[in-house]
This record gives C-alpha cells, sequence and structure tokens, in this order.
C-alpha cells in the first residue's frame, strides 16, 4: 500500500498438493497505477441507448410465463 492506504501491488504465491506426489507452484504479481484516475469511455453505451430508445434494437426481456424472450444481440466491443 502506497502512504495514502491505496492498494498498489499483490504478490500471489501459490502451492497446491494434488496428493499423489505431485506439487505445484505458482508466483506472480499484480500491480496497480493512477488509482485515482478514471478512464471511463460511455460512447458504445451512449449509442446503445440512444438505439434503443429510437427502436433500432429490442432488448431481451421475458414474457408473462417468464420465458426468455430473445432480443438483438450487442456486441460493445470496449477499448
Amino acid at each position: 500500500m502506497d502512504n495514502e492506504y491505496n492498494l498498489i501491488e499483490i504478490k500471489h504465491n501459490e502451492k497446491w498438493n494434488h496428493g499423489d506426489g505431485m506439487i505445484n507452484f505458482r508466483s506472480y504479481e499484480q500491480s496497480f497505477k493512477n488509482i485515482n484516475e478514471t478512464t471511463v469511455n460511455t460512447k458504445n453505451i451512449d449509442a446503445v441507448f440512444n438505439d434503443l430508445e429510437a427502436g433500432k434494437l429490442k432488448a431481451s426481456s421475458v414474457d408473462g410465463n417468464n420465458k426468455f424472450i430473445k432480443g438483438d444481440v450487442i456486441d460493445l466491443n470496449f477499448d
């Protein structure tokens, strides 16, 4: 943790004993940078909601018998 108690790094050390004489080890680290900076881009989500409101897309839902009604498939492809 940094001086402001933000999580900046996690170290994982794992060991599996399979009980048959085979033991596996794995270690890896995760680092977090710019934790207080937001990088969310809602452009793609806004476009989907605009298309829904305009009637260009149909959202998936359920009918009165709780049976799934399939709508359009939406692939957002976030960068």
